[in-house]
């Protein structure tokens, strides 16, 4: 019952079979950060393009964003699913603008899902900011069906949000956390 733990998550389950098959634990939870770092690189790559800037700036803030603040002081060395969160909101933040252009939904379902269900609340909450404000810049710009939009990708979302997370709040009573 606990979203926490990645249960619905299926990054989450391949994490735990690649180390549960490897050799070497460390190597393989070296190799899994530095796809997750990369990962991060190629939606902060995507989301500055998004925004019609050069290739050269865009490379440039993907290469500097796994490599700077919290995520390089925190989420890289010690916790995988903090990294893995900050890895995929790039991503869903693309899928988002994708999502507002009126292209497939999927390039924000598929990121958000990930995110949501690695678990660690943070990221979601992210997520809805972010998606609260898409929204509300749609509507200071008047364009209400891309608000409706992305209001709909983003209600979706929170659907999964309430299936993962959910379970976690009911049962909280008669666990640690309460």
């Amino acid at each position: 019952a606990e979203g926490q733990w990645g249960l619905f998550s299926p990054l989450t389950t391949l994490f735990a079979l690649a180390t549960r098959l490897s050799a070497d634990v460390a190597v393989t939870a070296t190799i899994i950060k530095v796809a997750l770092l990369m990962l991060m690189a190629v939606g902060v790559v995507l989301l500055v393009r998004s925004f019609v800037v050069s290739a050269a700036w865009s490379i440039t803030a993907g290469v500097a964003v796994p490599l700077v603040g919290f995520t390089v002081y925190m989420d890289a060395p010690s916790w995988v699913t903090a990294l893995a969160k900050a890895a995929l909101l790039p991503l869903a933040a693309w899928g988002a603008r994708r999502l507002a252009d009126g292209r497939n939904p999927g390039a924000f379902l598929v990121p958000a899902f990930r995110l949501i269900s690695a678990g660690y609340i943070f990221g979601v909450l992210a997520l809805a900011v972010l998606i609260f404000a898409a929204i509300a810049h749609h509507v200071l710009l008047g364009e209400r069906a891309v608000a409706w939009r992305v209001f709909f990708g983003g209600a979706v979302a929170g659907l999964a949000t309430i299936a993962v997370y959910l379970p976690g709040i009911l049962t909280a009573s008669v666990t640690v956390r309460s």
